[in-house]
């Protein structure tokens, strides 16, 4: 199939979409200015290599209260996502997680 004489369509399109998982993490630092981490766990048998994880925080004052979110310990069976805020309100982390073709 062609869209706009663009995009070829060959072969089976769900063998070229690459294992995916997103999920939010929420963070209660333990403490102003401590990065405080949140294990998660990937479906067991999802990845076959550790996957690119890329996260985004919940926040109307990144920069000035969210000061810092990180990812540590990537494996085919999860990660450790962080977090550090100038305070100590509960944040939502987006996380999504794709292996690399």
């Amino acid at each position: 199939m062609t869209l706009a004489g663009e995009i070829v369509r060959t072969g089976d399109i769900e063998a070229m979409i690459p294992p995916m998982y997103g999920t939010t993490v929420s963070i209660t630092p333990s403490a102003a200015n401590t990065p405080t981490s949140q294990a998660v766990a990937f479906p067991a048998g999802r990845f076959s290599t550790a996957p690119t994880v890329v996260l985004t925080p919940m926040s109307a004052v990144p920069g000035s209260q969210v000061t810092g979110v990180a990812v540590t310990a990537i494996t085919t069976a999860g990660c450790t996502v962080w977090l550090t805020r100038t305070n100590t309100t509960t944040t939502i982390v987006h996380l999504l997680a794709v292996e690399a073709s």
